[in-house]
């Protein structure tokens, strides 16, 4: 009795943090390839985001250009799910001020 409380009352909570988590993610940057861009995260190895024309590319507050993103940057990635895809809505890249300066003149 006592395991099927336990057991239950963790499958509720796993339901309700990945729910309050489902849209936004962090994690390193792995691969880029033409629209779309994949990164690692703790627990998933690669979650892949499709690139429209309204997502939005940040860092320290500085719109950038898609170009500015790299391989190997950290990212906090928002997004929504559409027809079994993941499309970003924005993107801030984290690193230092003096880089964010650099790739803003990206064109």
């Amino acid at each position: 009795m006592i395991m099927r409380r336990w057991f239950g009352t963790a499958v509720v909570l796993l339901l309700l943090t990945t729910h309050a988590a489902a849209d936004y993610v962090y994690g390193e940057v792995s691969q880029i390839e033409g629209n779309r861009f994949s990164i690692r995260t703790r627990f998933f190895p690669k979650l892949g985001f499709d690139i429209t024309s309204q997502t939005q590319f940040l860092c320290h507050k500085e719109r950038v250009p898609f170009k500015a993103l790299h391989v190997g940057d950290l990212v906090d990635v928002r997004f929504r799910s559409t027809k079994h895809k993941w499309e970003a809505l924005q993107v801030k890249i984290r690193t230092k001020k003096r880089d964010c300066s650099a790739r803003s003149q990206l064109k």
